[in-house]
């Protein structure tokens, strides 16, 4: 297999099956296939960043003894350490790159793995409702995820350096927030402007469409929709009364481009 793997979206081509990078592309359709997969056939999904907490859905899934794993959820490695000589020589610190090149980087690489980046927020959702039922079965797991930002510290041992990556750089926004409600989903608020709507890799759901119209009758200011822009872009309502002020200039305006 080509090394080139790692770099594709590797976690949803594993799953799917499709390695080989030579292949077609992957689709969207491969994506909902890995998170079928994911879904209805693995018994429990832990999240190497929240190992602590997500690895107690094994009680309910695998029987683990809590008693015996307990001290076991003090410490998080990450077992790089064979692999350390491997990075000898090679520059990963931003002041040795520069900040534009890591920049550059860091958006060319989100971009090409956007499958993955999908599936992994998919995959702490499932982890987050698997833990929340299985507090529901279990009184002794309920109080000790409960308990365990208290009681627990955890010690991170890191044999490579990290380049965090915040919600606006994955997903395009300005101040953007990923947030967790009560049913364990995380819900994506992303301030974007029209330009960054226009070619974004993903769409929000429940975005206002175009008003129903009768047979014949034209979209509203069907001459503003091009280059990008769309009615829902700029016209929806969460944009508020005057629209998506982006959208407007000199020739194109609320009134022309929204109103019936």
């Amino acid at each position: 297999e080509s090394p080139v793997v790692y770099l594709d979206n590797y976690y949803t081509r594993v799953l799917v099956n499709r390695t080989d990078v030579d292949g077609p592309p992957l689709t969207w359709k491969d994506l909902d296939l890995a998170k079928a997969l994911l879904t209805e056939r693995f018994s429990a999904v832990v999240i190497a960043e929240d190992f602590a907490h997500s690895s107690l859905q094994l009680a309910c899934s695998l029987g683990l003894d809590l008693e015996k794993a307990q001290p076991l959820l003090h410490t998080r490695i990450r077992p790089y350490s064979e692999n350390e000589a491997l990075m000898s020589g090679v520059p990963v610190d931003e002041s040795e790159l520069g900040e534009a090149d890591v920049q550059g980087l860091r958006t060319k690489f989100v971009r090409n793995n956007k499958f993955d980046y999908t599936l992994y927020a998919h995959a702490r959702m499932l982890a987050q409702r698997r833990l929340a039922l299985c507090t529901q079965r279990r009184k002794d797991v309920s109080e000790l995820r409960r308990d365990m930002p208290r009681q627990m510290v955890f010690q991170t041992t890191s044999t490579t350096s990290s380049i965090e990556l915040t919600i606006d750089d994955l997903f395009g926004c300005n101040g953007g927030t990923l947030e967790l409600d009560d049913k364990g989903q995380f819900m994506l608020y992303c301030p974007r402007n029209a330009l960054q709507h226009s070619t974004s890799w993903w769409a929000g759901k429940g975005e206002d469409v175009a008003p129903k119209r009768k047979m014949g009758q034209p979209i509203p200011g069907k001459e503003c929709w091009r280059s990008g822009f769309s009615w829902a872009v700029c016209c929806a309502s969460s944009h508020g009364p005057k629209g998506n002020v982006d959208c407007w200039d000199g020739d194109f305006t609320h009134q022309r481009c929204c109103v019936y």
